[in-house]
């Protein structure tokens, strides 16, 4: 998808967003990203099948990945 691309954009956004987001700037595609929570049942469910602790931010993967850019 990101190869066939010429604008992204992302709402929200787990960890294959923010694969494919690190991708698509690399080509240098244009990208639009708007911070949106995940599914909070949901990221609660994936956290206890993966026995990890319960999350206390819910803006997933590709969020944290930007504003750790932002550093």
């Amino acid at each position: 998808m990101v190869e066939a691309s010429d604008v992204l954009i992302f709402i929200g956004g787990g960890d294959i967003a923010r694969d494919e987001y690190d991708y698509a700037k690399r080509l240098g595609k244009q990208l639009h990203f708007e911070a949106a929570d995940m599914n909070h049942n949901l990221s609660m469910d994936k956290a206890r099948r993966k026995g990890e602790p319960a999350p206390s931010n819910f803006k997933g993967s590709l969020y944290q990945y930007l504003e750790a850019r932002k550093k």
